[in-house]
């Protein structure tokens, strides 16, 4: 079976590695929140990969020079204000 494995915050960090080791049983790879993979690229894997980050974040960079050296694949920004926003109140 093939699969697509989609992994959030540290979750990223668990899907990313099972696509650098397991890139075989796998279609595409979606990665949401998250500045994983840091220790390896996917650049080479072959898989669909989309990464979808929040224009607000200050642990996952949206910056693209951060991302372009792990994979090419899709960046997804979602732009707003983070959930710990002061300025969000009690949202």
């Amino acid at each position: 079976a093939q699969w697509v494995v989609a992994g959030h915050s540290k979750g990223g960090a668990v899907a990313a590695r099972m696509a650098n080791e397991h890139p075989d049983e796998m279609v595409a790879l979606v990665l949401v929140g998250t500045s994983h993979p840091r220790d390896f690229t996917l650049g080479n894997s072959g898989l669909a990969i989309t990464q979808v980050l929040g224009s607000r974040d200050p642990i996952a960079s949206i910056a693209p020079e951060a991302h372009a050296y792990q994979f090419e694949g899709n960046l997804v920004q979602l732009s707003g204000r983070r959930a710990r926003d002061p300025a969000c109140g009690p949202c």
